[in-house]
């Protein structure tokens, strides 16, 4: 195999390769857990909806004054 040959397929093999962008991650707090505002944001969560758009969702069910305290603690991003 020619040296030139050789190097196109290896720099196609190295970008090839590269590894996927970051996820980013959210995290979402919610004061009720069975509440029917939170079903499609749990069902995008379960599909894998999120992860898709890159976006590593979190969801997390707290009291909502520990929420707003969270949220302002800069400890969750959504409330």
């Amino acid at each position: 195999m020619k040296a030139s040959t050789a190097f196109v397929i290896t720099a196609f093999l190295v970008f090839c390769n590269a590894p996927a962008e970051a996820q980013e991650k959210v995290i979402v707090g919610h004061s009720a857990r069975a509440a029917l505002s939170i079903g499609p944001l749990l069902y995008g969560i379960e599909r894998g909806f999120y992860r898709d758009e890159g976006i590593d969702l979190l969801y997390l069910s707290l009291r909502a004054d520990l929420g707003i305290k969270a949220l302002l603690a800069g400890e969750i991003d959504y409330s």
